[in-house]
């Protein structure tokens, strides 16, 4: 089964990627579908993951109700997933942005520089 590793939050700017209204309906919870999807272990009826050993590393830029996060901080979170992930998933949309778009060409070229740990 998938197992979390310690994330960050970049909109509040804490080791708590979890939204912080926690509205189930909110934009901002899709993350967690999302990581369901990917690394739900098998449950003996036929549903499994697409990768159910993988391991998640949350990483929250802020959806939603609760706004979204400045470029600047976009590009943060990018560079610092990509130092720690072997894929980034982004399933989110912004502006033209010469930070995010930097966050995007570090992830490309340069992510995971880290360890296996």
């Amino acid at each position: 089964a998938a197992s979390f590793l310690p994330g960050y939050d970049f909109f509040d700017g804490d080791t708590d990627p979890r939204p912080s209204d926690a509205v189930p309906s909110d934009p901002d919870n899709h993350g967690t579908a999302v990581a369901g999807i990917i690394a739900a272990a098998a449950n003996g009826t036929g549903t499994v993951g697409g990768a159910p050993n993988c391991r998640i590393l949350p990483v929250r830029i802020g959806y939603g109700s609760a706004g979204f996060a400045t470029g600047d901080k976009i590009k943060a979170a990018l560079v610092w997933a990509a130092d720690r992930a072997d894929v980034i998933s982004c399933s989110w949309e912004y502006h033209v942005n010469t930070d995010v778009t930097a966050g995007f060409n570090y992830a490309a070229t340069s992510g995971r520089k880290m360890p296996d740990g």
